[in-house]
């Protein structure tokens, strides 16, 4: 759990950085935070949510955290068609902030207790090489290229080519159109 843990302390200096630009100064920081945001749901999403369902009520609370993280892509989509547009970047940011802030501390209530009460060690092991191995994977793919694909295109694409290239979500083989 300490790896997760790690990676949401990663996520808030990220947010931090943000918070501390204004208008469109914000922008480079936007790009930093939806690059770590992306590569934690999809560790969240393809290693640790599934291990949560698994759970006795899990099911539940992992639906609740995916739609918090659904959310969180929502506003970064719409936060990547603003730029380059007029207006003000500084809401969006704050609002992505207070989402992003409120879905850690959601998960630091519920989801890491969970995990460290009723996994064994064996299992967290697990779950922490797998993590680490689509967080490793999903960190080639930096976000905000302008020849790369949008944050909302690039979120299935790369999900789905990590469910693909290994049964334990560990990936084998750069991803095609991502260059690696």
């Amino acid at each position: 759990m300490g790896l997760i843990e790690a990676d949401h302390h990663g996520v808030q200096r990220a947010v931090d950085r943000m918070r501390e630009q204004t208008h469109r100064s914000a922008v480079p920081a936007f790009w930093l935070l939806a690059d770590r945001l992306v590569r934690h749901e999809l560790a969240e999403e393809l290693v640790v949510y599934p291990e949560l369902r698994g759970l006795p009520g899990g099911d539940a609370l992992t639906r609740a955290l995916l739609h918090d993280q659904t959310d969180i892509e929502r506003q970064l989509t719409e936060m990547e068609q603003t730029i380059g547009r007029s207006g003000s970047f500084d809401d969006p940011c704050h609002r992505l902030a207070a989402s992003v802030e409120s879905h850690l501390a959601d998960e630091q209530l519920t989801l890491i207790p969970r995990l460290q009460h009723e996994l064994t060690d064996r299992q967290r092991i697990g779950l922490g090489r797998r993590y680490a191995s689509v967080q490793a994977t999903a960190a080639d793919f930096a976000i905000g290229s302008s020849e790369r694909r949008t944050i909302a295109g690039r979120i299935p694409v790369l999900a789905q080519w990590i469910r693909d290239s290994s049964p334990n979500g560990a990936p084998a083989r750069p991803a095609p159109g991502f260059g690696i």
